[in-house]
């Protein structure tokens, strides 16, 4: 597991420094391709289609995939309680 967390953040790191890199350089493409405003359109429709595959890959099917059985943590699960607490004499 721990092998596949490695390689996960390593081709996460690599992707996040080449995109710091591709940013600017395809930005200022643009700008001179276009006008300001249009780059400005460009970049929201980019980023309201991956909002859009974001939901639908992963956010919908999450909510019909739930396991009740990891999510529900009753306190006398919890190894913190002490169920053999002496009580008081009323």
């Amino acid at each position: 597991m721990g092998e596949l967390n490695d390689k996960a953040a390593a081709i996460f790191n690599t992707l996040y420094a080449v995109g710091c890199i591709i940013a600017p350089i395809l930005g200022g493409y643009l700008k001179m391709a276009t006008n300001f405003r249009v780059t400005c359109d460009i970049m929201a429709l980019c980023s309201a289609t991956y909002g859009i595959i974001y939901l639908i890959v992963v956010v919908i099917p999450g909510c019909f995939n739930k396991d009740k059985n990891d999510i529900e943590i009753t306190i006398a699960d919890s190894p913190n309680t002490n169920n053999n607490r002496p009580t008081l004499p009323t």
